[in-house]
Formats: C-alpha cells, sequence, structure tokens
C-alpha cells in the first residue's frame, strides 16, 4: 500500500480526505500525459482555448460555494476571505482574459528605437508553455494554481 497524506480541519481536526503520495514514476508518467496533452491543446486557436477557460468559469461560478466551503475546511480561513481571496480572483482572470486575452496574448512586432537598428523589425510571440509545477503558499490554495 502507498504511502497517504491526509488533511484535516485545522479548526477542528475532522479528517477531510486523503490522497496516495506518488512515487517518482507515478510523477513521471503523469508529465508525460501532461506533455502528450500539450501539444493538441496548443495548437487550438486562441478563441478555442479561451472557450474552455469560458467553461471553467461557468462551472466555478456554479459551485462557487462548494469550492468555498473546501478551501475554508482546509486552510482554515473565513468563508468570506475563501470567496473573495480565491474564488474571486480566478473569476476575475477569465473575465480579463475573456476581454483581453487575444490582445494580451496576440503577436507583437515593433520596432527598435537604437538609430542603429531602425532597419530592424522584432516580433514578440507567446505560446502555451506546457507542464508547469506551482509550489503555492497554503493561504491561497485555489486562486495561485488556477489564476
Amino acid at each position: 500500500m502507498a504511502p497517504e497524506l491526509s488533511s484535516h480541519d485545522p479548526a477542528t481536526g475532522e479528517r477531510l480526505g486523503r490522497v496516495e503520495i506518488a512515487d517518482e514514476q507515478a510523477v513521471l508518467d503523469a508529465l508525460a500525459s501532461v506533455r502528450r496533452a500539450q501539444g493538441p491543446w496548443a495548437q487550438r486557436p486562441l478563441g478555442e482555448r479561451l472557450d474552455v477557460l469560458e467553461r471553467f468559469s461557468k462551472i466555478l461560478l456554479a459551485r462557487k460555494d462548494e469550492v468555498a466551503h473546501a478551501v475554508t475546511r482546509e486552510a482554515g480561513k473565513p468563508l468570506v476571505e475563501a470567496r473573495l481571496a480565491d474564488v474571486l480572483p480566478a473569476l476575475e482572470m477569465v473575465s480579463y482574459l475573456s476581454k483581453h486575452g487575444v490582445r494580451e496574448l496576440s503577436e507583437e512586432t515593433f520596432r527598435l528605437s537604437n538609430p542603429m537598428l531602425l532597419d530592424r523589425k522584432c516580433r514578440i510571440i507567446r505560446e502555451p508553455l506546457g507542464a508547469v509545477a506551482i509550489v503555492a503558499p497554503w493561504n491561497y490554495p485555489f486562486s495561485i494554481p488556477a489564476t
């Protein structure tokens, strides 16, 4: 049996759940799976990727109380703080990207101001990073990974 990590409500000590601690091979397998999924995701047009985020936003909005309660029980923060500091920033980020994502994530071209380089054009190309690891503080367990 694999070792486990338990989650407890800091206010009551009640055990909330448990997860198996992944060994190195399980982590490598998960990473390989994510990397395989990244290729098709990166090939999707930006508008389609933003549509996926919009669906996430609708699901989160419908389940906002459930998420806030889970954060409260796991992190020990007041419910109002879980709503304002964890759920709301994720919703706001999707709202921002819905309105500004095409502009923020589109390719930019510009010229340099150095007189010796006026004949040069520069480009900034933004591409999905793929799998990333996030080490987030315990007190923002939802908003940091979500945003």
